[in-house]
């Protein structure tokens, strides 16, 4: 900040704590929301027999939907009790006010803060009325202290403050559930993926509307102020303006409250801090306008979660067909995976070689002993018998239809290990496409993206009987755009393979795993409208599978397709060919095939490697540093020496080597696929690195009990610093062994150290 602006914040700052100081009894006095919001939750529900929140309002508050809104804190009222009650006063109030449907049905009755006010006073009666009869007590309080309410305060000239009493106005909007977070760098996707550095919450909010802002005046954008340092943040009024990026949030806080919150613009520029504001939306939030790009547009159902039932031709479907492309893409990604296509064409190669029986046919090696049956009976009863006797064993037809779902939201322009999780989507899709191409599998590709329910797009790739070579140049030419509305993609991908004829068909969906739109498609509601339409998919006969590349997809895809019916992929780093993609191991551990000749991904990651790096260089320093001591001093390290224990040091070494063999056992079981086996031979690791732990701490305390601490001499403080220091990386190494291969590359760090300290400090004359 600049002198002028610390100086201000100084000033207000003063003039801040004398007013908090002047009023400390009206504080003394003060109920606050907070501490009593869940025994008024409770009473609320048990009112109105619905699932009422209480939210904090900016001023007297009121009735909105399934929300009572009521003041942050309260000290009008001379006595604590009296503010206390007076909440209380006013969830009855509120409830009452609920019941009758006293309040504004849409956004076109509402006016401004004086009308709402008034109008609220108007219905007071109709409201009170009620009281009287149901809450004789509660309306004898509103009898008691109005009068306090109607005195003036400070000012003659100023009106009664009765508005406390009955709240204001609001528009309902019909909308129910949790009050939803304001946070323009959430889990959206599309947005920077990096996080906020600072978050503070704002002051209560009532009523959000969310304005869409002029794509073309947000590229038109120019700076308005270019004669000094401007820093400025305010209400919204149609003119857009850049944004720096600068975290100043803290800095500016208190000026912030000042701001109206009921006007939000949407933003994909990265938030480095986040002002937090938690209010009831609305159903049409940031929704888009429909569609109007003259292609083919079908509607589907969504499942609401909160009704149980279908919200009927509630998505818009644009059916798009990708122009253009080319074979490039495609070509590279079969050159530099041919290894893996070698290897699919191998298992279609057993597929295709299978064979079943084929009953009634003309010839065969056996005869069908029904057809002969059949023979005799239409022989005696004077009827031409078929020639169709005989049973043949022949090959398979590959009665089979596939159609590949691809995500092509902006969520796959993520990386993981190196590759776009686009790139790994399409690149699967290419290598699997070739050889079921080859083998006259018939199958097709569409990929999908969102924005909002009005704007939900299907790209066709491939069709049905449609040529490969045409599939693969649109594939390569697809990039990340929009949201992910998954529900939506499988409905439509139900009417597309519904009318093949083949006996089997199945619909394998490669996505990141989570469902997410703008306009609240995510949680527990995108994920059960997932289900549900699996669910179509199941009944139509139709078997579905999921491929994702994220890890994060682990959370989401069980809850959709259930157990054995998904897969998460790791992709091999760059460089590696991303296309070559190992499913995770579920049952124990994970550890990625990745190429370890590749110098930038080396066993367990090229960050562990650094860590045993650097931990390498300060153990050889401190041996340094102690075989320099020790040239000085020879005479009184040697006599120290002789209080080591030269046969515990060697079952020491003995036990830690041993815990690395079955260390390098188990990265090598899992290498060949043998997880039982793998996770066996970790935990015989474990029990004998923490069998090398135990025989140290009773060296270690046994020096103790005879005196030798870190201070008794020089030799004994290099032993306590080395030893002490490798017995906290064995520690460290028995935490982390769950991760194999990271694990193991850290064990085996600490079997080397080991190796040279145990020479140096026990055997070195």
């Amino acid at each position: 900040m600049e002198l002028d602006q610390i100086l201000f914040k100084k000033i207000l700052g003063f003039y801040d704590k004398w007013k908090l100081s002047n009023g400390k009894e009206e504080t003394a006095l003060a109920v606050r929301l907070e501490a009593i919001s869940p025994r008024l939750t409770l009473l609320a529900r048990a009112l109105t027999g619905r699932n009422v929140d209480i939210l904090p309002a900016e001023k007297e508050g009121g009735w909105k939907d399934d929300a009572f809104y009521l003041p942050i804190s309260f000290s009008k009222l001379p006595s604590p009790e009296q503010n206390l009650y007076f909440y209380l006063y006013r969830v009855v109030y509120l409830s009452i006010q609920s019941r009758e449907q006293l309040n504004w049905n849409n956004k076109m009755e509402a006016q401004s803060l004086e009308i709402a006010q008034q109008k609220a006073a108007a219905a007071a009666p109709i409201i009170l009325g009620f009281m009287q009869e149901e809450f004789p007590s509660v309306a004898r309080f509103f009898y008691e202290v109005k009068p306090h309410f109607e005195a003036q305060y400070g000012d003659p000239k100023s009106r009664p403050e009765t508005f406390w009493l009955y709240g204001k106005y609001m528009v309902n909007e019909g909308v129910t559930g949790p009050p939803v977070t304001a946070n323009p760098n959430g889990e959206a996707e599309g947005t920077n993926p990096h996080s906020p550095t600072t978050e503070i919450a704002s002051k209560p909010v009532e009523e959000v509307e969310v304005i869409a802002v002029d794509k073309k005046a947000q590229d038109d954008y120019m700076l308005t102020h270019n004669f000094e340092k401007v820093e400025t943040a305010e209400e919204f009024s149609g003119i857009w303006r850049g944004f720096d990026g600068d975290d100043e949030l803290a800095e500016h806080a208190e000026a912030l409250n000042e701001l109206n919150l009921k006007h939000l613009v949407r933003t994909d520029e990265q938030a480095h801090s986040v002002y937090r504001a938690e209010f009831r939306g609305s159903v049409k939030i940031a929704e888009s306008e429909d569609a109007d790009n003259g292609t083919t547009c079908v509607t589907y159902p969504e499942w609401d979660l909160s009704q149980k039932r279908y919200k009927h031709d509630y998505c818009k479907v644009f059916l798009s067909k990708i122009k253009g492309g080319d074979l490039t893409y495609a070509q590279k990604c079969l050159s530099e995976n041919k290894k893996t296509l070698d290897g699919l064409r191998r298992k279609f190669a057993q597929i295709h070689q299978q064979r079943r029986m084929v009953r009634r046919m003309p010839d065969g090696e056996n005869i069908d002993m029904d057809a002969l049956v059949d023979w005799f009976a239409d022989l005696r009863s004077g009827h031409t018998p078929s020639e169709n006797i005989y049973n043949s064993t022949r090959k398979k037809d590959p009665n089979i239809a596939l159609l590949f779902l691809l995500d092509l939201s902006l969520s796959t322009d993520s990386y993981a290990d190196g590759n776009r999780v686009l790139d790994v989507e399409k690149q699967a899709v290419i290598l699997f496409g070739e050889a079921l191409n080859e083998y006259g599998v018939d199958f097709a590709v569409g990929g999908f993206c969102s924005q909002t329910r009005n704007r939900c797009t299907f790209h066709t790739l491939k069709d049905f009987g449609e040529g490969w070579i045409k599939g693969k140049q649109r594939l390569g030419s697809v990039e990340p755009q929009g949201y992910t509305r998954i529900g939506p993609a499988l409905r439509h991908s139900k009417a597309l393979i519904e009318a093949h004829p083949a006996s089997q068909k199945w619909v394998v969906l490669l996505s990141d795993g989570k469902p997410n739109d703008y306009d609240r498609y995510e949680g527990q509601y995108g994920i059960a409208d997932v289900r549900q339409a699996l669910r179509e998919l199941h009944e139509r006969h139709i078997s579905t599978y999921a491929v994702a590349v994220e890890s994060v997809a682990r959370y989401y895809l069980p809850q959709m397709f259930g157990q054995n019916h998904y897969n998460i992929l790791s992709p091999r780093p760059v460089g590696a060919g991303a296309g070559a993609v190992v499913p995770t191991d579920k049952r124990a551990m994970k550890m990625e095939q990745v190429d370890h000749k590749n110098f930038f991904y080396p066993p367990g990651g090229i960050l562990i490697w650094i860590i045993i790096l650097v931990e390498l260089v300060t153990f050889t320093a401190g041996i340094g540093a102690f075989v320099w001591q020790r040239s000085l001093n020879p005479g009184l390290f040697a006599a120290a020496q002789q209080n080591l224990s030269t046969s515990t040091g060697l079952v020491n070494t003995l036990v830690l080597l041993t815990s690395g063999f079955f260390m390098a056992e188990a990265v090598r079981l899992l290498k060949l696929g043998k997880a039982t086996d793998s996770h066996r031979r970790m935990i015989a690791a474990l029990v004998f690195g923490l069998a090398f732990l135990a025989i140290k701490g009773t060296e270690y305390a046994g020096k103790l009990s005879n005196g030798f601490d870190l201070g008794y001499n020089s030799f004994f403080t290099f032993y306590w610093l080395l030893t002490g220091f490798h017995f906290v990386h064995v520690v460290v190494g028995c935490v982390i062994l769950a991760d194999v291969e990271t694990g193991a590359s850290f064990w085996h760090l600490c079997d080397l150290i080991w190796l040279l300290l145990f020479p140096v400090l026990y055997l070195m004359k």
